[in-house]
């Protein structure tokens, strides 16, 4: 500070004080290369050179203090006069001061005086500014009508500590005015602020104004609380809706109203699936909320939501709210196929039934994992079989699963059942199906007889006997087998009544080795099957063509006496007699029979009838005397043994012979030895 005089027209000699502050050695210097440059402070530091506020005060003669700025001393003597300078941060300096004798008698003129227009609030309800960079506004008076030529505002947290200040800046306003400054950096969204001004004419600074509190609107914030699952592998279940409802709490620390929402539902990979668009409005001031969403969203996949609310002001969106999982299931439907029958109108089913179930599930990549299916009496009072629990892995929006009762656990005979059945797709149950009825039917049985043994070319008899049990009808069916080959029918009848027997004949058979299988059913479900073996034995008949004992002896007697020509069992000379027989098949019990045996010599047409005991070992001769001359030496012939079976079989067996010489060979060396 320094003085110097002046002349006035009131006072003769006074003496003015000039009041100047150097800089922040933290922010400025005289040298403006060296001085900070502006920053978030919102501060030029060259031009303001680090300093935001001045107090004033002097000490009159009287010894009072006073806090304003020495401009019109009244009393005559000496004064001393305080100055300090405050930084961007509150700091104030060390106080300057300068002692100045003065003669005083200035006179008074009015002070002007400032009123703070905006902010008006209270600590308890402050004015509430959505911008970060609000403008403050005063009213402004003189009542000596000088001209406002500065003004100064602070801006300081809810202690009272600064946060920026426009600092003592130069005006040129009519002594009854409005003024305003905005302030030059962002304030903190959410923190409550209290705002003062001064305004200064060219000799007094006003009182501070009234104190006015003001909150920078922060952005509310929001939380999803329904659905809740917390990721994909813990998604929250919604069932059979599609368009279903998103519920959150939302909160603001200033008024509690809210405009906007954004809600989006994405994919497990991120993938848009819906989304409300920027300008969805809720406007309410309730802190719950929800909305159903109006589209029909994909089952069957994990989905994520996500949302954003504004508060009053439309373009300060809150942060991301959580992110939410859920998945939507569609509760999958069973229906019965088999049985398929009512209450009144039953299926017929065996006391061992297997029925089947379609289960179907609009999600896709469905996999059926469970099954239930229940067997009830037809009061519905108790349960005759339960499967209890069934694990599966049918997968696909529709499949058909079958049961049976186990044969150790038939259902009661001749009952009325309900069946019914359920599904599990891995997330839900579905409802129990519609029940459908079933009759449980016993199966009928059978038998099949017929006498053995069996040779080949028979046509026997089989008798087939069948009953059933509920007196049902039974159709009838057999087949035959012929060495393992493929079995094919033989017989067929239908509608057969129960403890009937029918007969049938199969043949003329060949010889092996035969099945028979018996099939019945009795059109409710009711079966029955058995098999029957039986062997088709074969028929033979053998022919032996010898010599007479006399002649027998004969070769042999030859034979001696030619050891290098001897003649073999099956040569014979011409003339001699042939005896002839013939073995056949002893058919023991069976009815099959030899009818008649005979042989015949192919060349000369010559038959034998052969005669039997036993029916089994067959004799006769041929005695030719003339076949000396018909039968040729060197050539062979044949006898054919032919057997007539009773089956109307015909069997022959070809037996050889050698001519050799002629009787006479023999007849006359015996005559004349």
């Amino acid at each position: 500070m320094r003085r110097r005089g002046k002349e006035s027209p009131n006072v003769k000699t006074r003496t003015i004080l000039t009041y100047s502050d150097r800089f922040d050695p933290n922010r400025a210097a005289w040298d403006s290369a060296r001085c900070s440059a502006p920053d978030v402070t919102g501060y030029d530091y060259c031009s303001m050179r680090g300093i935001v506020s001045r107090e004033y005060g002097y000490v009159d003669p009287d010894g009072n203090f006073v806090a304003e700025r020495l401009t019109r001393p009244k009393k005559p003597g000496l004064y001393t006069a305080y100055l300090q300078v405050v930084d961007e941060y509150g700091a104030k300096s060390y106080p300057a001061t300068a002692s100045i004798q003065l003669k005083g008698n200035v006179p008074e003129i009015p002070k002007p005086t400032v009123q703070l227009t905006y902010p008006t609030g209270t600590r308890d309800n402050p004015t509430l500014e959505h911008g970060t960079r609000p403008t403050i506004h005063w009213r402004q008076d003189d009542p000596a009508g000088h001209s406002f030529t500065g003004y100064e505002v602070q801006i300081m947290d809810s202690q009272g500590s600064l946060v920026i200040s426009s600092g003592e800046t130069s005006q040129n306003a009519p002594a009854h005015s409005t003024a305003s400054w905005q302030v030059t950096t962002d304030l903190i969204r959410g923190e409550l602020y209290q705002v003062r001004v001064r305004a200064q004419n060219p000799y007094y600074w006003t009182e501070w104004s009234n104190i006015g509190w003001m909150v920078i609107n922060s952005a509310p914030s929001v939380v999803i609380t329904n659905p809740n699952g917390p990721d994909a592998y813990n998604p929250t279940l919604i069932l059979d809706n599609k368009r279903p409802a998103i519920a959150w709490v939302q909160s603001d620390g200033q008024k509690n109203y809210y405009a906007k929402m954004y809600i989006e539902i994405l994919n497990e990979t991120g993938d848009m699936v819906y989304n409300t668009g920027w300008n969805a409005y809720q406007n309410t001031t309730a802190t719950t909320n929800s909305f159903q969403v109006p589209t029909d969203l994909p089952t069957g996949v994990p989905l994520q939501a996500r949302m954003k609310v504004t508060d009053d002001d439309p373009n300060l969106w809150s942060e991301w709210s959580n992110t939410v999982w859920f998945y939507i299931n569609m509760t999958p439907t069973v229906t019965m196929n088999v049985p398929s029958g009512t209450q009144a109108n039953p299926t017929p089913m065996s006391p061992t039934p297997t029925v089947s179930f379609t289960q179907s599930d609009p999600d896709p990549d469905t996999t059926f994992t469970k099954y239930q299916v229940q067997f009830i009496n037809e009061a519905g009072n108790t349960v005759l079989y339960d499967t209890g629990e069934q694990g599966q892995h049918l997968q696909g929006q529709v499949s058909v699963q079958s049961v049976s009762v186990p044969k150790d656990q038939p259902l009661p005979a001749g009952a009325k059942v309900q069946v019914r059945a359920r599904a599990f797709d891995g997330f839900v149950w579905s409802a129990w199906s519609a029940p459908t009825w079933l009759l449980t039917n016993r199966p009928p049985t059978g038998n099949i007889t017929f006498v053995t043994p069996i040779y080949e070319h028979d046509t026997p008899v089989f008798t087939v006997s069948v009953s059933d049990p509920d007196g049902d009808a039974i159709d009838v069916t057999v087949e035959s087998s012929l060495n393992g080959g493929a079995f094919g029918i033989i017989q067929q009848w239908s509608g057969v009544p129960s403890g009937q027997s029918k007969a049938f004949t199969y043949g003329p058979l060949p010889q092996g080795n035969y099945t028979l299988r018996l099939s019945l059913s009795d059109g409710k479900g009711g079966t029955f099957s058995q098999i029957y073996s039986f062997v088709v034995l074969p028929l033979l008949i053998k022919g032996y063509v010898t010599h007479t004992p006399e002649w027998e002896s004969y070769r042999l007697l030859w034979n001696e006496k030619h050891p290098g020509t001897p003649r073999a069992a099956d040569v014979f000379w011409a003339g001699e007699a042939f005896e002839l027989s013939a073995t056949v098949t002893d058919t023991g019990t069976s009815t099959t029979k030899p009818q008649a045996v005979d042989a015949t010599l192919l060349e000369t047409g010559e038959q034998v009838k052969l005669g039997s005991s036993d029916r089994i070992r067959f004799s006769g001769q041929l005695v030719n005397p003339d076949h000396a001359q018909s039968l040729r030496s060197g050539q062979t012939y044949t006898f054919r043994f032919r057997v007539h079976w009773s089956n109307g079989l015909v069997q022959t067996d070809d037996v050889p012979v050698k001519i050799q010489g002629s009787m006479y060979d023999v007849i006359v060396n015996q005559i004349r030895h």
